[in-house]
């Protein structure tokens, strides 16, 4: 039998990739962030990399041990841009804030880091809307702005606003690291198949000797500097989900479950 793992094209995800698309039992397919939680949930795929907070959705879910995208401190591609004001606004129940519309994980993130700091009225004061990054930046209509991915390593930072690298954040409040994505799939699946644990650790062993050739050739493409994408992939991101990282898991999903409308696998907001 062969086993559709559902994949993204982002930068952070090529090492936990590796060889997996030589393997004849797997069948790779690249598909946006967005829709791999729903294709692992619909059974198109049987292994997914889906953001954590997809876990939540069907308690048959769980992850491939010892397997992660997270960060401890600054990740460099999970930014809160903020105008000077938007906090003050936010208490007032006036503000606006456009949330990338590619991770969940992070979009609930940004809802308890803001409730971190505002409490309940405070985060209920801003009106959370989906967004491109890009226009939502060009259309001036929003007081905050989430951007996640490839694309705020390229954007960077605006100049005339305030930012949150959101991992960091996480990691300032609750002293742990924070877990974006894992390898989903069905327990029953896991129990069927042990075999992927080995396979997928495997990948990730191939994977990390391309690191620096992915990284020099990704910021080729897009026109940045090489050293950005290495110093991305080899310090930013941890591929490895060992006890503290789990801790860190467990701490957002327990979170995370308060805000989320079962079965939407969104915030209720």
């Amino acid at each position: 039998m062969t086993l559709n793992v559902g994949a993204v094209s982002y930068l952070n995800a090529r090492p936990l990739l590796g060889d997996l698309a030589t393997d004849p039992r797997l069948c790779v397919v690249t598909m946006p962030p967005a829709l791999v939680a729903g294709a692992l949930l619909g059974g198109s795929v049987d292994v997914g990399l889906v953001p954590a907070v997809a876990l939540l959705d069907d308690p048959s879910l769980t992850w491939l041990p010892g397997l992660a995208i997270a960060a401890e401190g600054p990740v460099a591609s999970v930014f809160l841009h903020w105008r000077p004001d938007f906090f003050e606004k936010a208490r007032r129940g006036e503000a606006r804030l456009a949330l990338d519309p590619h991770s969940r994980s992070s979009q609930a993130l940004t809802r308890l880091l803001i409730e971190d700091k505002l409490g309940k009225d405070g985060v209920e004061g801003c009106r959370m809307e989906e967004r491109n990054p890009d226009e939502a930046l060009r259309g001036g209509d929003f007081d905050a702005i989430l951007v996640i991915g490839d694309l705020a390593l390229r954007m960077g930072r605006p100049a005339g606003w305030r930012t949150w690298d959101l991992a960091e954040e996480w990691t300032r409040v609750t002293g742990l690291p924070f877990v974006f994505a894992v390898w989903g799939l069905k327990r029953d699946l896991l129990a069927r198949e042990p075999w992927l644990k080995e396979r997928f650790r495997r990948a990730l062993e191939v994977g990390r000797q391309s690191i620096r050739a992915e990284a020099e050739a990704w910021s080729e493409d897009h026109g940045c500097d090489p050293s950005q994408g290495r110093d991305y992939l080899e310090r930013s991101i941890r591929y490895t989900l060992g006890p503290r990282e789990e801790q860190g898991l467990e701490l957002f999903l327990d979170r995370a479950a308060k805000i989320i409308q079962p079965g939407k696998n969104r915030c209720s907001i």
